[in-house]
């Protein structure tokens, strides 16, 4: 047969759904805020957090909130209005401590 029009594969049963799952490691993301930091401050600089694109899948919120409640980052910078407006929002409905805090 020729090429087949279905994408990415044709359903003849050979190939099975993939999925990828990723994680982010809070330690590991709080150990390298921690080495900018420290790097930025010997030059008299502050940290400015980027978080666009939904944290490029990881959530932009989340990551916010807790790179604020356990790394006291301060400064977030966003690529759209929408993405600032969801920010905002996020931190005024989260309790003080963070996501997993209970009242």
């Amino acid at each position: 047969g020729g090429p087949s029009s279905t994408f990415p594969y044709p359903d003849d049963g050979r190939h099975e759904e993939h999925r990828a799952v990723h994680s982010v490691n809070l330690s590991s993301l709080a150990h390298n805020y921690a080495v900018i930091e420290s790097a930025a401050a010997r030059q008299r600089c502050s940290v400015i957090v980027v978080v666009k694109a939904d944290g490029y899948g990881h959530g932009a919120a989340e990551t916010a909130i807790h790179l604020a409640d356990s790394c006291g980052a301060d400064a977030f910078a966003v690529a759209t209005l929408e993405e600032a407006v969801a920010i905002r929002r996020a931190f005024a409905r989260t309790p003080p401590g963070g996501l997993g805090s209970e009242g």
